[in-house]
Order: C-alpha cells, then sequence, then structure tokens
C-alpha cells in the first residue's frame, strides 16, 4: 500500500509538473517535497471533516464524501497552484 501510495504521488507530481502547472523554474525535489507536504496536509484536512460530517453532523457518508470530493478538489488545486507549483 506504501508503495503505490508514493507511485501514485510521484505520477501525481510528475503529471501536474510538465502539464497542469508547466513548471520547470523551481528545483524538482522542492515541489515533489512541496506536493508531498501539501498531500498529507489535505488528507488530513479530509479525514477530520469527514469525521465531522459523518459522526459529528450525522450526514450519510456518501453524501459527505460527495461534499468534500467538491470542496477537497477545489483547495487542493489552489494549494497547488499556489504553493506547491507557484511560478518565481
Amino acid at each position: 500500500m506504501v508503495i503505490s501510495i508514493l507511485i501514485a504521488n510521484t505520477l501525481g507530481w510528475a503529471l501536474n509538473r510538465h502539464w497542469t502547472f508547466n513548471t520547470t523554474q523551481t528545483p524538482a525535489l522542492v515541489e515533489f517535497s512541496r506536493y508531498l507536504s501539501a498531500n498529507i496536509g489535505l488528507f488530513a484536512i479530509n479525514l477530520a471533516l469527514m469525521a465531522a460530517l459523518v459522526s459529528g453532523l450525522g450526514i450519510h457518508y456518501l453524501a459527505a464524501s460527495a461534499i468534500l470530493a467538491v470542496c477537497m478538489t477545489i483547495l487542493n488545486f489552489t494549494i497547488h497552484r499556489d504553493w506547491s507549483f507557484r511560478k518565481k
């Protein structure tokens, strides 16, 4: 599982670096570190919000998942655009 997460994050970083954000100004290791840090933080936020929506507010887990998918996609893109892959 750890290997698959590392492969998925590495592939996601590479595709975002070359396709979505088209950045090459920042060293790859710096961007990759930011990308992984952002993903870990976003995962923790997602997990906490899921628990709050389901356990705290009693929202069905599928509805909570759908709500978070939309919100986290926007947040994820914004953080990666403005921090992980920011242009100088």
